[in-house]
């Protein structure tokens, strides 16, 4: 194989480009995955349906791989000019005698499809190479568990982050699932296992549930996404909502910070 050094130097733009994509894919693995459990699942024929996933990995295209500074760099300063390049010499010995403005203006909107062609395909490789399938065997299957066995997975869950954390008496328990303490924190939290998203009633619950206890914070844990005005609800009050995969890593000055006026 013979290669010039432009070509050398396009195969260096487009890995170059492929390594800072693949740098922020793995910066919010975790948040990806957590949408992957979310949003896939399988209908009653046994089809994975991935449409909001799909929908969910095009936001996160548009709104951080594409405003990532470095991924700009590498598409202004390296990738652009080789395609752009590339173009241009195989326009001009097809078509010779076409005006110079035409030939540079027809390249520029043909430069910016194969950008996006090329980003699409990376995004698309790397978030599949993130390993679903091997992520979910390392994981209990939350799905199987009823109500009570969730509430005693979240028990967990917050235990294994340095809670002290006890699930509470049925009855008696305002609305709180599991009180929790650490270094003298104490946060009442809501465990939520539904199939629609968790809307606003969950939030009032855990309100209602903080007075009580007199506790210095409060959550609702789901495994599933929040509605707009639950999402609306719990910020203006204080409440935090969370995937139960976030409660391994949840600790009581973090909690602080994010409950403070």
């Amino acid at each position: 194989l013979n290669f010039n050094l432009e070509d050398v130097f396009t195969i260096a733009s487009l890995f170059s480009l492929q390594l800072n994509i693949k740098q922020v894919a793995n910066k919010h693995q975790d948040i990806i995955r957590r949408k992957y459990k979310q949003l896939v699942y399988k209908d009653d024929y046994g089809n994975t349906i991935s449409k909001d996933f799909d929908n969910e990995i095009l936001y996160f295209h548009k709104n951080v791989i594409n405003n990532d500074e470095n991924i700009i760099k590498s598409i202004s300063l390296y990738v652009r000019p080789c395609v752009f390049r590339n173009l241009y010499i195989s326009t001009k010995k097809t078509a010779p005698n076409v005006d110079e403005e035409i030939i540079k203006a027809n390249i520029n909107k043909r430069t910016d499809i194969i950008i996006e062609t090329i980003t699409n395909f990376m995004v698309s490789d790397i978030i599949n190479n993130l390993k679903f399938d091997e992520f979910e065997k390392n994981n209990v299957d939350q799905e199987s568990l009823d109500h009570y066995e969730y509430e005693k997975f979240c028990e967990t869950e917050l235990k294994k982050a340095g809670w002290e954390a006890n699930v509470t008496k049925k009855g008696a328990d305002q609305g709180v699932d599991i009180v929790a303490t650490m270094n003298k924190f104490m946060i009442v939290v809501q465990c939520k296992k539904y199939t629609n998203p968790i809307g606003n009633k969950a939030v009032q619950e855990v309100i209602s549930g903080k007075q009580y206890y007199e506790a210095n914070g409060g959550i609702v844990v789901s495994n599933i996404p929040y509605t707009k005005s639950a999402l609306q609800l719990a910020s203006i009050s204080g409440i935090k909502l969370l995937h139960h995969e976030q409660l391994i890593s949840l600790k009581a000055d973090n909690f602080k910070i994010i409950c403070s006026p």
